[in-house]
């Protein structure tokens, strides 16, 4: 599971990273890595990720492909597999599909 902090930007490097102590440790830093976070650019495997400006909501893409799904179902067994409802619906679907995401997904519990 991901945390959000509304506010905090990422900096270039450990030094002025608000997620480094007073100790220079990372309180970010995945567990496989144990050591002192003095570096003067920020590291490959530092786990912060940075959301573009201006975003707009996050949604979870994959609920809504499962509403598209089931509603194209009905509207097929209503309309058709060829009617212009489908269509749309498929469309939207496809649309969907190829849209890169802002935040990767992450496995389920």
């Amino acid at each position: 599971m991901s945390v959000l902090i509304r506010g905090m930007q990422i900096q270039d490097n450990c030094k002025e990273c608000r997620m480094r102590t007073d100790y220079d440790f990372c309180t970010a830093m995945p567990k496989e890595f144990c050591e002192y976070t003095n570096d003067i650019r920020r590291p490959d495997w530092c786990p912060l990720v940075e959301l573009p400006k201006h975003h707009g909501r996050l949604i979870d893409a994959d609920r809504l492909m499962r509403v598209y799904e089931d509603r194209l179902e009905k509207v097929a067994d209503r309309y058709g597999v060829y009617s212009s409802e489908a269509g749309i619906l498929s469309g939207a679907m496809k649309l969907l599909m190829i849209e890169l995401g802002i935040v990767e997904a992450e496995e389920g519990d």
